[in-house]
């Protein structure tokens, strides 16, 4: 029997049979979707997801259905209501099939990925705050709480030279008993009185015998300084003094020879001027008597008053000489005093080049290394040599708020 090609109407689409017998239809049910002519997936496809679903077991359905007997017609129109042969057996066959690819093709009911991986972020940036807080808290109230009952027993334990060993670098406690504590702080075991060893002159360090942690006594000998610039300066105050000193002792060998002269020329013309005092007046009683001229009056009178001009001259000079002298003297003698004062200046600034330990106690840091520069005046570089301290005398700093002190 020849095939026949019967269409069925389905909405706007005209389906065309795939085989011409109940046996073509039988072997069907075996193929898959598409074995299936190209316009039947085509029609089969064209049902949407939602019609599929809805229709469940009969999705599909013909809306015009073809008649089941053998030998119809080609072109055979099927009458509505009526199911074909082809359509019963492959719809057994279709139907896992469809089902299959619509369910591939379904959405999973939440499609919010992106919001739900914010929502972890936010979760996690709020739990490491909130995590950061409570350690921030641990760190800043609970630690502090637990050191500040510290057992007092520890706190007094002191290392070699009076350092706590509970709490390096010095730190301490209140105590940590309730009975009789009014107030609980801390603070620092500090020695009383830290010095900063410096030399008072300064030079470039020859020796040194600085080590940290050493123990020295009172002027045990820390370090050296070059002292060939304080030897130059000792050895020329001690020619300025020589120099003044010999000076001195000339204006007082001869000062009094010249004084003898001067009174010996003095005694002179007053005894020259004594008798030309006497002649005078007998040359003015012999005038008075006519017996001498007045020519030979005047020349005894003028011979005494150059005489009494000349003596006080002389007594003039001999008391400038005397003043001179005296102030000769004095410039000199302060001459050798401020050459001495020189000299002791230079002799102490070579004595400083030798740096001493002020006090007995230890070297807590070390400032300068051999060959260093060190002046006591700079601002900046090496202007100490060490820091010391007696740390058999320490002291205890605290810092109490003020709304505390009525407590103490």
């Amino acid at each position: 029997m020849c095939g026949v090609w019967p269409t069925i109407s389905r909405g706007s689409h005209w389906l065309p049979w795939a085989g011409p017998s109940r046996s073509a239809a039988a072997a069907s049910q075996a193929e898959p979707l598409q074995s299936l002519p190209q316009p039947w997936r085509k029609a089969a496809g064209s049902n949407s997801v939602e019609d599929v679903r809805n229709r469940g077991s009969g999705s599909l359905e013909t809306e015009g259905r073809s008649g089941r007997a053998d030998g119809q017609t080609a072109g055979t129109a099927v009458s509505p209501g009526v199911r074909p042969v082809w359509a019963d057996a492959g719809r057994t066959a279709l139907r896992p099939e469809l089902r299959n690819k619509v369910e591939s093709l379904r959405l999973p009911p939440e499609v919010s990925a992106g919001r739900g991986g914010a929502r972890a972020v936010w979760f996690l940036c709020l739990l490491f705050a909130t995590s950061t807080a409570v350690l921030a808290y641990m760190v800043a109230v609970r630690l502090p709480q637990q050191a500040a009952r510290t057992d007092p027993s520890e706190v007094a334990e002191t290392v070699e030279g009076g350092l706590p060993a509970s709490t390096p670098g010095g730190f301490a406690t209140g105590e940590g008993n309730s009975s009789g504590v009014v107030l609980e702080a801390k603070g620092y075991i500090v020695p009383a009185r830290q010095i900063l060893v410096s030399p008072e002159v300064s030079g470039r360090v020859i020796e040194l015998h600085v080590v940290e942690g050493k123990r020295v006594a009172k002027g045990e000998v820390l370090a050296r300084l070059d002292p060939k610039d304080f030897q130059d300066d000792v050895d020329r105050a001690r020619a300025a003094v020589e120099a003044a000193r010999q000076r001195l002792a000339e204006l007082e060998a001869t000062r009094p020879e010249e004084m003898g002269a001067a009174q010996a020329e003095l005694a002179e013309a007053e005894a020259q001027l004594v008798q030309l005092r006497a002649e005078s007046r007998r040359a003015e009683e012999l005038r008075r008597q006519n017996v001498l001229s007045a020519q030979d009056w005047e020349l005894a009178d003028s011979r005494y008053r150059a005489m009494d001009q000349r003596v006080r001259r002389l007594r003039h000079a001999l008391k400038l000489l005397e003043a001179s002298r005296d102030k000769r003297i004095a410039a000199a003698q302060a001459d050798v005093k401020q050459a001495e004062a020189e000299l002791s200046k230079a002799l102490w600034r070579l004595s400083k080049c030798t740096i001493t330990a002020p006090i007995s106690g230890t070297i807590l840091k070390k400032n300068a290394e051999e060959g260093n520069l060190i002046n006591p005046i700079a601002f900046n570089g090496s202007y100490s040599l060490c820091d010391m301290a007696n740390l058999a005398d320490l002291e205890v700093e605290l810092s109490i708020p003020e709304r505390e002190i009525a407590k103490v």
